[in-house]
């Protein structure tokens, strides 16, 4: 990314689906290559009460050919597009009640998945997810799992 030029890329996921990353150009501080890598394998530790949906990723800087870390990007930083597949994504099978309106893109940071993005929305009917972040990282996509609250019966 160059600054004052806009930057934008797409990579297909495993599985299906789709990931756009696009980066204003007034949000770009300095020169930079934004490198996009899959991670392979899935999340060991998850948010309570959330499930992983199946996409894990890692957005890196790099200037004159070293990482980067902690670069940030100004103003509203970069705008992340998911098109995602129900009811896999990757080789995951999404076997558990979740709530798919709750979709959220998550950081990990020191160990601990974390609200970092600005949660956008969520479409259900055309299977698409966008959030912003001026953080690079490694994010996943979580979603809710549903809440199942058992009641006594007394019988008399």
């Amino acid at each position: 990314g160059t600054p004052g030029n806009d930057f934008s890329m797409t990579v297909e996921l495993p599985g299906g689906g789709q990931i756009a990353i696009t980066i204003i150009g007034g949000n770009i501080p300095e020169n930079f290559t934004l490198v996009y890598t899959t991670v392979e394998s899935e999340p060991t530790i998850l948010p309570a009460g959330w499930m992983f949906f199946g996409t894990i990723f890692n957005l890196d800087a790099y200037q004159d050919g070293n990482e980067v870390p902690n670069y940030t990007l100004n103003g509203d930083g970069a705008t992340i597009v998911i098109n995602y597949i129900v009811p896999t994504l990757r080789t995951v099978e999404v076997n558990q009640d979740y709530i798919e309106s709750s979709l959220q893109l998550k950081q990990l940071e020191s160990g601990k998945w974390i609200d970092t993005t600005r949660i956008g929305e969520v479409d259900t009917e055309t299977k698409v997810i966008t959030s912003t972040t001026t953080q690079m990282g490694q994010y996943a996509l979580f979603a809710e799992t549903m809440k199942t609250i058992y009641l006594p019966i007394v019988l008399k």
